[in-house]
């Protein structure tokens, strides 16, 4: 029997378990719905239910699959203490907290000015959450200092993981990089905010590449799920970061991934760190990838924005389901330009920071929170169908002025992926803003976890990762196209409406 890899893919929300055969196919999965406890401002990952459902499952594979390595990725922003005993020092605070004004204030008074720790450390500050390790870290600090008296590590969450399967402390470049303030893009290392905030000992003493293996389980995991005692623990990895080391493993020229879903995400691979005034302003920043290049990175929450406007249309202008993609009534707004639809519903983020989230129609403006409440309905809501158009037009708009922020230039390849790609209407549009580009769809089943999948195959036979672009295929289709008129006059005018605050 081949070795198969187990993945542990951990999701905001729901956790996945997925077992990967030696093809790199998808042999199995378990998947649970774990979210955080939101039920005070703290809020708090559940991770003793999580680990137990990780041994259980792991388990349930193991009676089933000869399991080689087990390879984590999951969701960025957090990290574990761990006490001299291997437990938990302190709960898990989840990245959704919002720290409060009192405390960024603080925080940026002790450290540094906001937008200096941006440019350096290529790290921008999320407003209304923590979303930032170091910034995590502190409020860690201040909530629970007793508790955190008594912390031996500070393990990043997939490297908590790891820890938990092997006993092993690490860290890899993907994570520590990943918007954290304590990753230096010039050492590869540890940067100077870890010494300033004192707790460069708690941090393991080096960060290398995900594809180095963290250990093997221990012997307490070896017995509790019956898996084999030389089972590789991989060292982890960024989720972002999976979803793209496929096309990074397979692209041979300059690529833009466009990962969509609630968090939409421009991921362009890049030979150097610099961001300019309108980077920092766009809240753009740097990852680092399983080979610790630089990855200039943009994000907007677009799956979110369509999701509350279609709750709204669904309630105030009884919206059935999603329209079909009718290019004379998106070619029909866009000539006439009088409808927009603005961003904000999380406020300080994406390419139009200080755009407060609503309709303009005919020169007046509709507040979201009004249009949701039912005070003042814009008039396009009696056309349901013209009102989801808006807001795909909007969210097109908002991709292609961020794919450009990341580094996209003429003659390069854009690959989408994620939940968008079931929608023509928005692939259309992106593909006509972007007439110099080739626009594909690509289908990677459990994107994130078939990254982490070639981190285990990796381990298990023993070979570089660079090597593994050889073993699978992307399946790629080229986006739908259409005629919508004069789509660059519409996208500067809404350019102009999106960059004032109401």
């Amino acid at each position: 029997m081949s070795k198969h890899v187990v993945v542990l893919d951990i999701g905001k929300t729901n956790k996945k378990l997925l077992v990967f055969d030696e093809n790199l196919k998808v042999a199995a999965s378990i998947v649970e719905n774990i979210p955080a406890d939101e039920s005070g401002p703290v809020h708090l990952e559940r991770v003793e239910q999580l680990n137990e459902w990780f041994l259980d499952g792991l388990k349930k594979l193991a009676a089933d699959f000869e399991v080689g390595a087990v390879s984590i990725t999951t969701h960025g922003a957090t990290f574990a203490c761990v006490g001299a005993d291997g437990g938990l020092a302190l709960p898990v605070i989840a990245y959704t907290t919002n720290p409060g004004e009192d405390f960024d204030d603080e925080f940026f008074g002790k450290y540094g000015d906001s937008r200096e720790l941006h440019r350096k450390l290529s790290t921008p500050l999320f407003s209304g959450c923590i979303a930032n390790v170091a910034r995590g870290i502190e409020f860690a600090r201040k909530q629970f200092p007793e508790k955190f008296a008594g912390v031996k590590w500070i393990l990043n969450y997939p490297q908590y993981f790891g820890f938990f399967l092997s006993g092993a402390v690490g860290a890899d470049s993907t994570y520590s990089g990943c918007h954290s303030y304590l990753w230096d893009f010039d050492t590869k290392s540890w940067s100077f905010m870890a010494d300033k905030m004192g707790i460069k000992s708690l941090l393991p003493p080096e960060i290398l590449p995900s594809e180095t293996p963290l250990g093997t389980i221990s012997p307490a995991v070896a017995e509790r799920t019956g898996l084999a005692p030389d089972t590789i623990v991989g060292r982890g990895i960024h989720d972002s970061n999976a979803s793209i080391l496929p096309y990074i493993l397979k692209s041979e020229g300059r690529f833009v991934l466009n990962s969509t879903g609630t968090w939409c995400v421009a991921m362009c691979p890049c030979d150097s760190v610099s961001l300019s005034d309108s980077d920092l302003d766009m809240g753009i920043f740097h990852n680092v990838d399983a080979f610790t290049n630089p990855i200039k990175t943009a994000l907007f929450m677009g799956g979110e924005e369509l999701r509350v406007h279609m709750e709204t249309m669904t309630k105030r202008a009884n919206l059935q389901g999603h329209p079909d993609f009718d290019p004379a009534l998106y070619r029909e707004i866009i000539n006439e330009k009088k409808l927009f639809v603005t961003p904000g519903v999380l406020k300080g983020t994406g390419p139009y920071p200080k755009s407060d989230p609503g309709i303009i129609e005919d020169g007046k403006w509709y507040p979201l929170a009004d249009i949701d409440s039912g005070a003042s309905l814009p008039p396009c809501y009696s056309d349901p169908a013209k009102a989801y158009a808006a807001v795909n037009i909007s969210l097109a708009v908002q991709t292609a002025k961020m794919l450009r922020g990341v580094g996209l230039e003429d003659g390069m390849t854009v690959f989408t992926e994620g939940g968008f790609r079931n929608n023509p209407g928005y692939l259309a549009l992106l593909d006509a803003l972007l007439p110099n580009n080739s626009t594909f769809l690509s289908d990677i089943p459990e994107a994130t976890a078939f990254g982490g999948a070639l981190l285990g195959k990796a381990a298990i036979d023993n070979r570089p990762l660079k090597e593994l672009g050889a073993d699978f295929e992307i399946q790629t289709d080229p986006a739908p196209k259409a005629d919508f008129g004069d789509l660059n006059a519409y996208a500067a005018e809404f350019a102009e409406v999106a960059s004032q605050a109401r």
